[in-house]
């Protein structure tokens, strides 16, 4: 009945570490914001419910762009103890177009065991930000796939209506 399994076991070590985190507030001190940004290879960002940061601050979107034009990998994150970060608001869809890359459900645990991994194993910039969004090994939740995700075409209030 057990498995057979071949080949050794083999630990990875080479764990990237150049990974920070900034938690946003109202007022949050942008010299802060921007010496962490620029100073690391990524950074996780808590934003507020689903992903909310504060876009029409020109200062923070300045410093967001500038980091990601120096292909330092921003993961927006929610700071909520449930929920997700994802595109269904403007602020998502605008975070992803300028190359930002959404948590989703993972956790902050989890995000930096992904980015230290990924960037520990020297794949592209452009790589690692497609792999962050895609479940490794069941740290993310794919929401094509789960069953209680509400659409239109679930929904019975939308069917009563029609």
């Amino acid at each position: 009945m057990g498995h057979s399994f071949l080949g050794e076991l083999t630990v990875f070590e080479n764990m990237s570490t150049d990974i920070s985190t900034i938690s946003m507030a109202p007022c949050i001190n942008m010299k802060v914001v921007e010496s962490v940004m620029l100073n690391s290879k990524a950074v996780i960002v808590q934003a507020f419910g689903m992903g909310n940061i504060p876009s029409n601050n020109k200062k923070f979107m300045n410093i967001l762009e500038e980091a990601i034009s120096k292909n330092i990998i921003i993961v927006i994150m929610t700071q909520c103890y449930q929920g997700e970060v994802n595109d269904v608001y403007e602020t998502g869809r605008e975070l992803v177009s300028k190359g930002a890359v959404l948590a989703y459900d993972m956790t902050m645990e989890c995000l930096f065991a992904k980015l230290s991994y990924l960037m520990g194993k020297g794949y592209s910039v452009p790589k690692i930000k497609q792999m962050m969004m895609q479940s490794l090994r069941g740290e993310l939740t794919d929401i094509k796939k789960a069953k209680n995700t509400f659409t239109l075409k679930n929904s019975k209030m939308v069917q009563a209506v029609a």
